[in-house]
């Protein structure tokens, strides 16, 4: 079974965490809210630091890759953009860590 990785991004406050929440329900995938994983790195240091966008990159990263591992059937993560994330190679280097699956066709 291939997991199924979904990315909801989107502005402060526009409603991913309840969009999130409600995919989760209707799917059963686990859901990765980007708040944890920034709390638990700002305990250490500070927002936007280059330390921080290190370790929170390396959580996302190896929080979907043990999803991944687990053949977990998917899992759903939040992300807020702003200055200091690259997401396009976060997608990347997710993407590079399994096989890309074409769209069903309808």
């Amino acid at each position: 079974m291939t997991t199924q990785v979904i990315f909801l991004f989107g502005r402060p406050g526009v409603g991913k965490l309840t969009v999130g929440e409600l995919l989760a329900i209707d799917t059963g995938y686990r859901l990765l809210h980007n708040h944890a994983v920034v709390d638990l790195v700002t305990s250490l240091f500070s927002f936007g630091s280059p330390p921080f966008v290190a370790l929170r990159e390396k959580l996302w990263l190896d929080a979907i890759d043990a999803c991944v591992a687990a053949k977990q059937e998917g899992v759903i993560m939040t992300f807020a953009p702003h200055r200091s994330p690259r997401l396009a190679p976060l997608h990347r280097a997710v993407l590079r860590r399994r096989p890309a699956r074409e769209p069903p066709h309808r």
